[in-house]
C-alpha cells in the first residue's frame, strides 16, 4: 500500500551527502509525479525544451546559456508527447539538475540526445536503477520501514495535488490525471492540452510550497509550534496567537481589538490542524485575516454611490476591472505585493469559475465577492 513521505524526510535527504544524481532524481520524482520508467527515457533535450520559456527571444537555446540562469525562477513545464502527458517540477528540483549537470556532464551537453541521467558507460538509467537510488535514501532516514521509496514519492505529490488544488472536483482530476500521464490518449485532445500549458503552469505553481523540501522549517519558533500542536493541553488558538506577537504585531501596531479580531479570523481561516507547523499555510492564513479586517473597517458610507449593480449586460472585462476598483480601494496592498494585472486575471478567473460572467449581481453583495477573489490570490501566489 502506497505511503505519503513526510516533508522533512524530504528535507533530511536532500541534506544528505548522498550523490548529486540521486537528489535529482528524488526531487524530480517528488515534484512531479514522474515514474522511473519515464525518468530513465528523458533525454538532454526533454529538460531544455521544458525550460523553453526562460530563453530570452533572441538568445540560443542552448545548455551554457541555460546553466547561467538561476535555477530557483525556473518551473520545467516537461511536455511528454509519446506519453500523452503534461507536468511540472519545482525549482527545487532545477536546482539540483543543475548542480548534477554542472558537476557531471559539462563534458558531453552538446548531444541533446543523450539521457538526462546516464550510468558509467553513458547509457540511460535503467528503470530498475533509479528505484534503487531513491531507497538508499533510507539509509540516511535511519528507519527500517523502507517506506522512501519512488512509489511512495507519486503517492505523495498526489496527496499534494488534492490537498491543495483550489479548483472543482472534475478539473482537480483531469488535472492529476494529465500530471500523472493517466489522460485519454486521443492526439487531438492532447493537442488542445499543449496549447493550456501556461494555464496548468498556474495551477501547479499552488503546490510548489508543498513539493520544496527546502520550505521545511527547522527554526526554533516553528519547532516550538511543532511541539506545541503535539501537546493535547494546547490548542490552536496558541499557535495563532504565537505566530502573531513573533511575525506579525511589531510591524502592524494595532489597537488592542483588532488584534484580537485579527487573530480570531486567522484562527477560523486556518483549519486544517495538520498545517499549523508550516509557516507557508500561517502567514497565507493571516494574510486573509488582514483581507477581512480592512473589509470591515471600510467605510461604506459611499459605497452605494461609487458602485452600483452589475447589469447583465456588462461583459467579463468590464466585470472584472470593477471588482479590480473595488479591490484596489481596500487597499491591501500594504500587506502584500500584488499588481493590477494579477488582480485583474484572478478577478476573470473567480467569475469565470462561479458562473457570475453574466449574471445580474447586486451591489450588496460585491464585498463578499471581492474578498473571495483576494483570498483565491493569496492562495495562488507564495510572496
Amino acid at each position: 500500500m502506497a505511503q505519503v513521505i513526510e516533508l522533512e524526510d524530504i528535507y533530511t535527504a536532500l541534506s544528505s551527502s548522498k550523490p548529486t544524481l540521486y537528489k535529482a532524481i528524488v526531487s524530480l520524482i517528488f515534484s512531479s509525479s514522474m515514474s522511473t520508467s519515464t525518468i530513465s527515457r528523458l533525454t538532454l533535450y526533454d529538460f531544455l525544451y521544458a525550460c523553453d520559456e526562460y530563453f530570452e527571444a533572441e538568445e540560443e537555446k542552448i545548455f551554457d546559456n541555460l546553466l547561467k540562469k538561476n535555477p530557483w525562477v525556473i518551473i520545467p513545464c516537461w511536455k511528454l508527447k509519446s506519453e500523452k502527458r503534461i507536468t511540472f517540477s519545482t525549482p527545487e528540483s532545477t536546482f539540483y539538475i543543475f548542480m548534477y549537470l554542472k558537476e557531471k556532464r559539462m563534458e558531453d551537453l552538446g548531444n541533446l540526445n543523450n539521457p538526462l541521467f546516464k550510468s558509467g558507460d553513458n547509457k540511460f538509467l535503467p528503470s530498475s536503477k533509479i528505484s534503487s537510488y531513491v531507497t538508499q535514501f533510507n539509509e540516511v532516514l535511519g528507519t527500517e520501514r523502507n517506506y522512501f521509496k519512488s512509489k511512495n514519492l507519486i503517492n505523495t505529490f498526489e496527496i499534494v495535488c488534492d490537498a491543495h488544488f483550489y479548483c472543482d472536483k472534475e478539473y482537480k482530476s483531469n488535472l492529476i490525471k494529465l500530471f500523472e500521464g493517466k489522460m485519454s490518449n486521443e492526439n487531438e485532445l492532447f493537442a488542445d492540452y499543449l496549447k493550456k500549458s501556461n494555464e496548468f503552469k498556474r495551477d501547479y505553481e499552488s503546490l510548489i510550497p508543498y513539493l520544496t523540501a527546502r520550505y521545511y522549517n527547522f527554526d526554533k519558533e516553528f519547532l516550538e509550534y511543532y511541539l506545541l500542536f503535539k501537546n493535547e493541553n494546547i490548542n490552536k488558538k496558541d499557535v495563532i496567537l504565537e505566530y502573531y506577537k513573533s511575525n506579525l504585531e511589531e510591524e502592524l501596531q494595532l489597537s488592542y481589538d483588532q488584534s484580537k479580531l485579527l487573530c480570531k479570523f486567522a484562527q477560523d481561516l486556518a483549519d486544517d490542524d495538520s498545517l499549523l507547523t508550516n509557516e507557508l499555510y500561517l502567514d497565507k492564513a493571516f494574510k486573509k485575516a488582514l483581507v477581512k479586517l480592512t473589509i470591515l473597517n471600510y467605510d461604506f458610507t459611499f459605497f452605494k454611490f461609487d458602485f452600483e449593480d452589475i447589469d447583465r449586460d456588462i461583459n467579463l472585462n468590464g466585470r472584472a476591472k470593477i471588482f479590480g476598483r473595488l479591490i484596489s480601494q481596500f487597499k491591501v496592498d500594504r500587506y502584500f505585493e500584488i499588481n493590477r494585472e494579477v488582480i485583474h486575471h484572478t478577478c476573470i478567473d473567480y467569475l469565470v469559475d462561479n458562473n457570475l460572467y453574466e449574471s445580474f449581481i447586486p451591489v450588496s453583495s460585491m464585498p463578499e465577492i471581492a474578498e473571495k477573489i483576494l483570498f483565491r490570490l493569496i492562495d495562488g501566489n507564495d510572496f
